[in-house]
């Protein structure tokens, strides 16, 4: 029987056998890439991570500096509040009438429970918070202290709430003025500090608007201990208008506490 060399030496290939049914079926993938996951897969490398910086370390420098070379006593309320976790209180956490603590839907433009039926001397409040923890630390340290730093803080905080108030109400600050609840000079001579005065300068700072010394007040018995009547009822009469408060075009001359 007649062979072909050539044949021989190059068989022919085996016939295609049927592929088997596969769905879904493979992505097509062209020569020289690679799946995800694959062995032969080389990851992208990663970005440089950004420079982290600690925060607050200027903050933490300068109190370093004033409490362990300078030997500051005092602690200013920026430092107080930072260490504290502390935060203002949003609108919806007190009554707009009366500044009240209220709950979720526990008032409205016409007040909550506690005021809604009552007769109060202003249409609108506006706080920082509950008179707890740092706050009521602070409050205190700036009027028995005479550390003013604490109120010139307060103050501009305070304002910051203010601000916040009148353009949600539509106030421009040009129609503000911004007026102290005064102190007797005898407390004022022995306290050293005007601290009303203090905060209400800073306040308006931050709003943008005018603050004057309207207000003049006679000397009366401390109010530490007494009820809320009490207080009211010891400081009634106390408070009159200050001759000269007002200047030319209804501009407030310059108090003690600009």
């Amino acid at each position: 029987m007649a062979t072909d060399p050539a044949a021989a030496a190059n068989p022919a290939p085996p016939p295609p056998t049927a592929e088997r049914f596969r769905w879904p079926p493979l992505p097509f993938e062209p020569a020289g890439t690679s799946r995800p996951g694959s062995a032969d897969e080389i990851p992208p490398p990663a970005p440089p991570a950004p420079p982290q910086r600690r925060a607050g370390v200027p903050a933490r420098l300068w109190r370093v500096i004033e409490e362990e070379w300078i030997g500051v006593g005092s602690r200013s309320w920026a430092s107080a509040a930072e260490e504290a976790g502390w935060l203002p209180d949003g609108a919806a956490l007190y009554c707009p009438r009366c500044g009240t603590s209220v709950g979720a839907f526990e008032a409205d433009a016409a007040g909550c429970s506690a005021c809604r039926e009552r007769r109060l001397p202003w249409s609108r409040a506006v706080r920082l918070g509950p008179y707890e923890g740092p706050l009521r630390d602070a409050v205190l340290a700036g009027k028995y202290t005479a550390w003013k730093r604490v109120c010139l803080e307060l103050g501009r905080d305070l304002g910051d709430a203010v601000a916040d108030a009148l353009r949600i109400e539509g106030v421009a600050p040009e129609a503000v003025l911004v007026c102290p609840v005064p102190t007797s000079l005898r407390r004022r001579l022995a306290r050293g500090i005007d601290h009303t005065g203090l905060m209400a300068r800073a306040a308006s700072r931050s709003i943008g608007c005018r603050s004057g010394s309207l207000l003049r007040r006679a000397h009366r018995p401390p109010q530490q201990g007494l009820s809320g009547e009490a207080r009211r009822r010891n400081v009634a009469g106390s408070f009159r208008a200050r001759a000269g408060g007002l200047g030319p075009g209804g501009r407030p001359r310059r108090g003690p506490g600009r």
